[in-house]
């Protein structure tokens, strides 16, 4: 293993945990079953997300691809009645040859930083969260084929209903995250970006501890008029080894709407490392 990645980790692990902030961090909305809270992403659980993803079909030769996301999200209460949670998104990609002779292509890929002011308290008896602001986009692509090679501005908003009150619904997540981004600072020739993503998702979490989900993050480009739509299903469960508190998540995924690059098929395993107060 990099001698730098525990570093990495433990750096960022301290600055989770040491987020600072003047509310209870044991907001009304958090019933202290963690799987089930974490299903909320603006329930305040410091935690850092390391996502794999193998996708293949792409193009007519069956281009594979490898990605490692990790995100780690800080929340921040405000005040006591405003929150921040900031979500930055760091990719490393590995891309078989898209055509016969082709690269391969292996680097980071960009970087995406998401900001969502949010009410540290439910809008409703049950939790009803809802979260909006900026989101930036920086072109740290190592590779010419893994990155957009433009900076980006848009605006972010989500909303996250849990009926935990309400018998027939409970245990169930529902929500909604939508993103607009622009491409700013093209040259050359470079059209500017323009692009939508749609992630809606609903999830249904056991008392035993195991948690189902069934969402889509689906992008459509402005520009190409092209929607990539993959259709996700997922199963995770908590560990706690040593205490630390771990969500592992294996999902598969169909593209049911796709572009002639996008891939058909898919494959994702997460790591979630949970730093509740």
């Amino acid at each position: 293993m990099n001698a730098k990645g525990p570093t990495l980790a433990a750096w960022l692990a301290t600055i989770l945990v040491s987020a600072p902030g003047t509310a209870d961090h044991s907001p009304e909305h958090a019933t202290g079953n963690l799987l089930y809270d974490i299903q909320n992403p603006f329930v305040y659980i410091p935690r850092i997300q390391f996502e794999n993803h193998f996708d293949t079909g792409a193009g007519p030769y069956d281009a594979s691809t490898y990605r490692l996301r990790m995100r780690p999200i800080i929340p921040v209460d405000l005040t006591e009645d405003i929150g921040l949670r900031t979500r930055t998104t760091f990719n490393m990609t590995y891309q078989s040859a898209l055509y016969p002779g082709g690269p391969n292509q292996l680097g980071f890929g960009d970087m995406d930083l998401e900001f969502y002011l949010t009410p540290t308290r439910s809008l409703a008896h049950d939790t009803l969260m809802v979260g909006f602001g900026p989101s930036v986009h920086i072109p740290t692509a190592t590779q010419t084929l893994i990155g957009l090679r433009q900076w980006g501005l848009g605006a972010t908003a989500a909303i996250v209903w849990q009926p935990s009150t309400i018998y027939a619904l409970k245990g169930w997540t529902l929500g909604f995250n939508v993103n607009q981004s622009f491409g700013i600072g093209t040259g050359g020739g470079t059209q500017a970006a323009s692009l939508l993503l749609l992630n809606p998702g609903i999830s249904y979490t056991l008392a035993s501890g195991i948690a189902f989900n069934l969402y889509s993050e689906s992008f459509y480009n402005w520009n190409g008029d092209q929607w990539t739509v993959p259709v996700n299903l997922a199963v995770s469960t908590l560990f706690a080894p040593g205490g630390q508190n771990i969500v592992v998540t294996l999902a598969g995924r169909h593209y049911v709407e796709r572009g002639l690059w996008d891939p058909q098929w898919g494959a994702q395993l997460n790591f979630n490392f949970l730093f509740p107060p």
